[in-house]
């Protein structure tokens, strides 16, 4: 064994135990008054899960979970008057407001010890409780896996758990759920049995479903009419062995698009057709039908598929859906039984082969194209059919396999990656963009191997995207390209703080200006808005971002919405670079620059918007402020706290945080974060902890919410007496392991010249990116008393042809372009990756280590810490090497987790607090067959 861990033994232990003693003792007198968290706190700790705020603003609901147990809803008013009003639903998650705002609907878990507790086969299922907000009466119902109102707020539709164990999904395909449709005013119900789909239209006027029943009679498409008098279902389209799919509504027409599709010989839907159903004249039209062969029918070689997306234009005018090869590619299942005359077979034997040919030309490897292989059989390429022009247009094909749906009747966007396929293995993602015609279906490329996505103007006349450090704009009638951003060479529009060694990403886009009248970029810190010709260019925030530190950002609360009016004013968020803090401002689309709405010394996150008032949720956080729920008028001036998840959080030692710079070796400037324990007392040693990754001090204002897994439980440390540090790397192309030792030593010995830290007691923990960079570092420095490296990469030579299991990608690009910041090829690089491996530099370490994997890791191969292991017990160096079986990237099973947290805690305790060696630390644990 490791020589340190049997230095203990009965003849001392007296001598430790007072040592121990004395140790508490003094940590206590320190923090006096204040309670010591623990990680059982940290498993009851409650966290804010899902929240929404009714659309007329009077009410808030919110639904908090802890760490482990039981979750619970809570919904409140909004008014301070009446705030103290609240009601509860035990075990809810998920709440959601009817649009009227009289009705809450939850899901509602089963208990978690009893889920824990059941057998596989016998799990206890989700129910729903349904709240009436006008008189607090609660209604309870069993077995549901989801719900949805209808957009009039008039009927409660709720989807049964159905057990479905005993049908033979061999015979039957296609197997429905039973529904129940509930008429919220009266309670009356009406259950409707094997149902696969349904769709509400947003005018509240009707329920469409489909029934698929296991023996077939009565499968066919249905409408429920739901204004006036109670209605019974009403046949759309029928047939015994017909299946349908997609139903999709378009309010404007008050039409139901929807596929219709005969059963194959094995009872698979095939042979599909798309149908409009027009509910105002009762009219089912076949639109594109399986046997079409007139002008608007399907390409040779293409079909419907069964498993489509169809969306409509606004107007009605529009209906996208997909279309797919008829050739299936899939391989189908042969079976082979052996007699004496196939015996000797060689066709008969290797129709049982198991065998991936890997080609040097494939586009992907194989192990990517298996995992693509089920977005991919799935696969649409999208195509539109204009109602106005009763035309069918075909929009994408196996030469542009993305189109996107648009609002627009002229243009849209195409995206071609297949040539990039095979080079995006080192190199990452790039793509071609594409115009698209959407009346010609003319196909035009715009752009050459672009990384980021393009953006098309609401009225279909501008195409933008960003290349090379610059924006570009297409007139879409024209063809003429202007290049926005050309004149403002000293303003980047592209992150320069981005240290991988690819292309800088852009700041990003900000909206389109109502009537394409012009589009919203940002550069570092301010908004501009671009005429789009080419006729210049405003900065909406005035400067005054640049010249105050302060990055503005547009809040867009409304998913739907496509454009900015133009004298709109508009939320927008602040964040100061320097205090680290995040605030609220707004801009005026005609004005320029800002008018500040709140800024506050912690970080303020606009979270929903209440649809019709101008009432908003938000939160307010910092390290030690829990981000409770708050309503706000449009001005703030108004200001309420909804929940109070956790007023006992100032009885524990939390900790305060402290804003650090210092200076590495290499000049650079750099900023991290301390969190010091309660009643820090600057002439004490305390020790440290580091946790990093690569620039952490932008999150000096959040609050760490405290969760049992791969990072330390920071008030568990804090409650020990640690610091806890948090510091910026920068890194150059081709040396991140010696750039990250830079950064960290430096910062380290920073703290250590204030005088509050001590020396000799400090521990490093990453995880990752960050757990390389521990492994690293404690090869090129003693400074360190203790590590611990979650999913480290030890050799970089060996990961470079590893492949990330959780994509399938080969790992080259990471070492090429991205976070592993080599630069080259292991052949043009060699020596980068050499010397930025920690396992060649091993006989170096005198760190106690301990890495951890989980051995299923589906992003870093846990080879990697069988390799570092081998080489550390090789050399007889103190390591310590957890492997978590069936686990991923991090212990994902709680007693996993919970177990990698204590074995952290004591690792660190051991060899920085001095306390005693656990017996696991000591002697291993030997493998006893579980």
């Amino acid at each position: 064994m490791i020589k340190i861990f049997k230095n203990y033994s009965n003849n001392n232990s007296k001598f430790i135990a007072l040592i121990v003693i004395s140790l508490i003792l003094s940590i206590s007198n320190i923090f006096a008054g204040k309670k010591a968290f623990t990680l059982e706190d940290a498993m009851k700790f409650q966290v804010i899960k899902s929240y929404t705020i009714s659309d007329n603003g009077k009410w808030v609901a919110y639904h908090t979970e802890p760490d482990r147990g039981d979750p619970m809803t809570f919904v409140r008013l909004s008014e301070e008057f009446e705030n103290d009003k609240e009601y509860k639903i035990e075990r809810g998650i998920n709440p959601k407001f009817s649009n009227d705002s009289r009705w809450l609907a939850s899901i509602v878990k089963p208990k978690d010890i009893q889920v824990l507790n059941a057998d596989k086969d016998k799990k206890p299922k989700n129910n729903m409780t349904l709240l009436n907000l006008e008189n607090g009466e609660k209604v309870e119902f069993d077995n549901i896996t989801r719900f949805v109102f209808s957009e009039d707020s008039q009927w409660l539709l709720y989807v049964l758990d159905k057990d479905k164990k005993d049908i033979d999904k061999k015979k039957v395909k296609v197997i429905g759920n039973d529904i129940v449709l509930r008429h919220l005013g009266t309670g009356s119900e009406l259950p409707i049995y094997d149902v696969t789909e349904f769709a509400f239209d947003t005018l509240g006027n009707y329920l469409a479903y489909v029934i698929a029943q296991p023996e077939g009679k009565r499968n066919g498409i249905y409408y429920i009419k739901l204004q006036g008098p109670f209605n019974f279902p009403q046949q759309i389209m029928k047939g015994e062995k017909t299946h349908y799919s997609t139903l999709k509504w378009n309010d404007e027409k008050g039409i139901l698009a929807f596929i219709s599709a005969k059963e194959d010989k094995e009872g698979n839907p095939d042979s599909c057709s798309l149908y409009f159903w027009n509910s105002r004249q009762k009219e089912l039209s076949a639109i594109i039908s399986a046997k079409d062969t007139d002008g608007i029918g399907i390409p040779e070689g293409w079909r419907i598929p069964f498993k489509n997306e169809l969306n409509w234009s606004k107007d009605g005018n529009r209906l996208f859906f997909g279309l797919k090869p008829k050739t299936d590619t899939t391989e189908k299942e042969i079976e082979v039984k052996y007699n004496d005359s196939n015996y000797y077979n060689i066709d008969s034997i290797l129709v049982k082969r198991e065998l991936d040919l890997w080609h040097w030309n494939d586009p992907r490897i194989k192990t990517n194209e298996k995992n693509n292989w089920k977005t991919a059989k799935d696969k649409i390429y999208r195509s539109v059919y204009h109602q106005d022009l009763k035309k069918f247009i075909f929009l994408s094909d196996l030469d542009l396999p993305e189109v996107i749906v648009t609002e627009n009747s002229e243009y849209t966007i195409g995206y071609n990656d297949k040539p990039y396929l095979k080079e995006s293995t080192w190199a990452g993602e790039y793509q071609d963009i594409y115009k698209v015609n959407l009346i010609t279906g003319e196909k035009k490329k715009i752009a050459n191997k672009i990384r980021e996505n393009a953006f098309i103007s609401p009225n279909g006349n501008y195409i933008i995207w960003y290349n090379n450090k610059n924006w570009f704009s297409l007139n879409t009638h024209t063809d003429s390209i202007v290049n926005l951003t050309a004149n403002l060479p000293d303003l980047p529009f592209w992150d320069i703080e981005y240290d991988e060694p690819s292309e800088a990403p852009s700041y990003g886009f900000g909206g389109w200006i109502e009537n394409d009248a012009g589009v919203l970029l940002y550069d570092q810190y301010d908004i501009w808005k671009f005429f789009l010709d080419g006729d210049g260019y405003l900065n909406m925030t005035a400067a005054e971002g640049r010249l105050n530190k302060t990055i503005y950002r547009i809040l867009n609360l409304e998913p739907n919405k496509q454009y900015f009016r133009g004298r709109e004013d508009v939320l927008i968020s602040s964040y100061n670079d320097i205090e680290k803090t995040k605030g609220l401002a707004r801009v005026n689309m005609s004005i320029l620059g800002t008018e500040k709405v709140v800024m506050e010394d912690n970080k303020i996150e606009v979270l929903a918007k209440a649809e019709g008032t101008t009432k908003y949720l938000y939160t307010k956080q910092k390290y030690d402020l829990f981000p409770d729920i708050w309503v706000a008028d449009s001005s703030f001036s108004y200001q309420l706290q909804v929940s109070k998840v956790h007023p006992e959080l100032t009885d524990y030692n939390w900790g305060k945080t402290e804003l650090v710079r210092w200076t590495n070796n290499n000049g650079d400037t750099l900023m991290g974060w301390v969190i010091k324990p309660e009643n820090f007392d600057p002439k004490k040693k305390y020790p440290m902890l580091v946790y990093f990754y690569d620039r952490f001090s932008d999150y000096y204002n959040t609050f760490f919410t405290p969760r049992i897994g791969h990072r330390p439980v920071y008030p568990v440390y804090t409650s020990k007496g640690y610091i806890i540090f948090h510091p910026d790397i920068i890194y150059k192309a081709g040396n991140p392991g010696y750039d990250a030792t830079d950064c960290i030593v430096s910062g380290v010995r920073n703290l250590i010249k204030q005088g509050y830290v001590d020396s000799t007691a400090i521990g490093i923990q990453g995880h990752s990116w960050g757990g390389y960079q521990t492994a690293f570092i404690v090869t090129q420095t003693n400074l360190f008393a203790a590590a611990v490296a979650g999913a480290p990469v030890g050799n970089m030579t060996s990961a470079y042809g590893g492949i990330r299991w959780g994509t399938g990608l080969a790992r080259q690009f990471q070492y090429e372009k991205f976070q592993s910041r080599i630069g080259g090829t292991l052949w043009d690089s060699l020596n980068n990756y050499l010397n930025n491996s920690p396992i060649f530099q091993v006989p170096k370490i005198k760190t106690p280590f301990m890495l951890m994997f989980g051995d299923e890791d589906w992003a870093v191969p846990w080879e990697q810490g069988i390799e570092l292991y081998l080489a550390m017990r090789r050399l007889n160096k103190q390591c310590i090497f957890l492997q978590y079986r069936g686990e991923g990237h991090w212990p994902d099973k709680y007693p996993n987790r919970l177990d990698y947290a204590i074995k952290m805690q004591e690792f660190f305790d051991h060899f920085i607090l001095k306390t005693p060696a656990p017996d696991w630390l000591i002697k291993g644990m030997e493998y006893r067959g579980k």
